[in-house]
């Protein structure tokens, strides 16, 4: 799909947008934050501990199938990260899988929305490293993979129209769960009066490599 550059939300306008953290990125760059990595290293080094554990992986949004009885068109950003397990709004790195403005089409083939009970392919993918000290550790460095959003839908109302935020949570999966290659849906639901629109996203995670 055509990747665009960042739309800026307005928490003032959408106070949900303080809740679905976006990374800004464009798609198939990563932005590192590595100085605490780097930090931990030299601490467990001083130890004289096994430095750490590294798992390459990588996450793709394969497909989205709207659920619902309206058409969808989810404009906003879906991004992949690997966050630290003690505090995840830091991150480490970070690549978008889906990024899409308002009012253009929503997938490279020029298609401005789904259908109910329709499909598209996406197959948008970003590599991500998770690195594991230890269970015990101390200092918090730990990480694990997480999928989140900030995705709105357009709604044309009696008295106008309305920009309605999709609730769907934050997707954790841990550093011990990050093997093989494994596939999930996540649900999507934006509701605004009795006009709701829901879908489906449907997630890949593959192991490249394990080390430590």
């Amino acid at each position: 799909m055509t990747h665009l550059p960042p739309r800026s939300v307005d928490a003032r306008a959408h106070p949900t947008a303080a809740t679905a953290p976006y990374s800004g990125a464009p798609a198939g760059c990563a932005m590192s934050s590595g100085r605490a990595v780097f930090e931990a290293q030299l601490i467990w080094k001083a130890r004289g501990e096994n430095i750490m554990a590294e798992k390459i992986i990588d996450v793709t949004l394969a497909s989205i199938t709207n659920t619902g009885t309206r058409s969808v068109s989810p404009y906003g950003g879906i991004s992949a990260r690997s966050v630290r397990v003690k505090d995840p709004g830091q991150t480490f790195q970070s690549g978008l899988l889906y990024y899409v403005e308002a009012g253009k089409p929503i997938h490279e083939s020029g298609v401005l929305s789904i259908k109910p009970g329709k499909s598209l392919t996406y197959n948008s993918t970003q590599r991500l490293s998770i690195f594991h000290f230890d269970a015990l550790e101390s200092g918090g460095f730990n990480q694990m993979l997480m999928i989140d959003s900030s995705l709105w839908q357009h709604m044309v109302t009696t008295g106008g129209s309305n920009e309605t935020f999709y609730f769907a949570g934050r997707k954790k999966v841990f550093f011990v769960d990050l093997e093989g290659f494994f596939d999930f849906p996540w649900s999507y639901r934006a509701q605004y009066e009795d006009d709701e629109r829901k879908f489906e996203a449907n997630y890949t995670v593959n192991l490249i490599s394990s080390s430590g």
